[in-house]
């Protein structure tokens, strides 16, 4: 495959995206979201990621924050199985797949 764009070749792309990365997480967690849904969103946003070490640390910080672990794995496929998340949250949510879809479909380089 031939790289379309190649993001880390230029300094200034590579810190603009080291802030977004930063940025991401600290933007969920000063949301006016509720904690369990700002878990959630992390915990989904692992997954589509396919990040085992980020999904496993959501993971934890779910159950710390009162999540049983059966409780947890319930919500997580039943909010994005079936849509029944709530709030700002369905937003969220589509944003977190969209992002995910390029590594689906195959746009590594993207």
């Amino acid at each position: 495959m031939d790289a379309r764009l190649n993001l880390f070749g230029s300094p200034v792309v590579a810190k603009a995206l080291g802030h977004y990365g930063a940025a991401a997480p600290v933007l969920i967690k000063e949301s006016t979201l509720p904690t369990a849904t700002q878990n959630l969103v992390m915990l989904r946003a692992s997954q589509i990621n396919g990040d085992g070490y980020a999904t496993d640390v959501h993971s934890k910080n779910a159950t710390h924050a009162g999540e049983s672990a059966s409780a947890l794995t319930g919500k997580v496929c039943r909010v994005w199985s079936r849509g029944f998340a709530a709030g700002a949250a369905p937003s969220l949510l589509a944003l977190a797949a969209d992002a995910g879809a390029f590594s689906a479909l195959g746009c590594q380089d993207v």
